[in-house]
């Protein structure tokens, strides 16, 4: 069930925040539906259940994941204020979006560098 759980919460997050960061033209509603996606894909990707035995490097990346969801949450407020400007949501997002990507990328390699050193 908890499968199943954090499957919807990253499908339902990943939509959201696809669908509202393509839509951002000064809709109100974009701003609400990045917000929304953000906070449930962060929260499905922040309380996926580790294994108590992971190596250093793999500590390392989880902790960048939690790095980049600071950074979509931001993007999230500051949708909302001007604060650094106008467009200042881009920064954060593009960065956010280049650690997920290494993160994701890197993650998959220790893990089936892991499982075929095990065998």
């Amino acid at each position: 069930m908890e499968k199943f759980r954090n499957a919807v919460l990253y499908a339902g997050g990943t939509i959201l925040v696809v669908a509202a960061a393509s839509l951002i033209t000064g809709s109100t509603l974009s701003r609400y539906l990045y917000c929304i996606g953000a906070v449930l894909f962060c929260s499905a990707q922040l309380t996926v259940r580790k294994s108590a035995d992971i190596t250093l490097t793999l500590k390392r990346l989880y902790v960048q994941q939690g790095l980049e969801c600071l950074f979509l949450l931001g993007t999230g407020a500051l949708l909302f204020t001007d604060i650094l400007g106008k467009n200042a949501w881009i920064v954060t997002l593009t960065i956010g979006a280049i650690i997920q990507l290494y993160s994701i990328i890197r993650i998959e390699h220790e893990i089936r560098k892991d499982s075929t050193t095990e065998d």
